[in-house]
């Protein structure tokens, strides 16, 4: 029996529809394994790009330990021997105004002033603890072995230009002039410091106000 031409022409379009299928299934199969390994290679990639972060971080974590090792051998050998009443044996007990204080009691002294109530309200004031520095204990903490202290001034205290100078080399502990360092001082830091100019008896002076951090090593 002879089939339609019709029949025919499908039937080939069928064949040949299912022989591409089969070449492309093939072709899909040859590829599969390319595929497979360029997914793995990406996969692969980004975890080396992890990992190598990861050790970045690590170098870094080692680096800053190491420099925080080297800071606080520094510390504990600088610091280790600190008089821990520095602030009340120095800093409190520090007198200022030298000059006028003199004044004041040359002229008390004398019989013309004797009845002077503002010269003995000002030597009063200057010599009998009235401009003294006393600090309040803001808070306290203590890391890595290494106790820190916030402080505050609990008044202004009024001061010339040499006893800035001596205040400062006191507190940073660095030589300033006439003033030296002074042996077993903690590490104290400025974190606050205010000065008001006034002017007595034409001689210049400040009020000055602090708030400071003291590290040293912990108990």
């Amino acid at each position: 029996m002879k089939l339609p031409s019709s029949f025919k022409f499908e039937w080939d379009l069928k064949e040949m529809l299912q022989k591409r299928g089969v070449i492309f299934s093939f072709y899909l199969l040859c590829l599969l394994p390319f595929v497979l390994l360029i997914f793995s290679i990406n996969k692969r990639v980004d975890r080396f790009d992890e990992l190598s972060d990861q050790l970045s971080h690590m170098r870094l974590r080692i680096e800053r330990r190491v420099a925080l090792q080297k800071d606080q051998s520094a510390f504990f050998k600088k610091y280790g021997e600190a008089d821990r009443y520095y602030l009340d044996h120095t800093l409190e007990a520090a007198t200022f105004l030298k000059p006028e204080v003199d004044a004041l009691e040359l002229v008390n002294g004398h019989s013309a002033f004797e009845s002077s109530d503002s010269v003995k309200k000002r030597l009063d004031f200057l010599t009998k603890g009235m401009n003294r520095l006393i600090f309040s204990e803001e808070s306290r903490h203590s890391l890595n072995q290494i106790e820190e202290l916030t402080l505050k001034q609990k008044r202004p205290v009024e001061v010339d230009s040499e006893d800035l100078k001596k205040l400062l080399s006191l507190v940073e502990g660095v030589t300033i002039g006439e003033y030296k360092a002074q042996e077993l001082s903690p590490q104290l830091i400025i974190r606050r410091l205010t000065l008001l100019k006034k002017k007595v008896a034409g001689r210049e002076t400040f009020l000055l106000e602090m708030q400071l951090i003291k590290r040293e090593p912990a108990k």
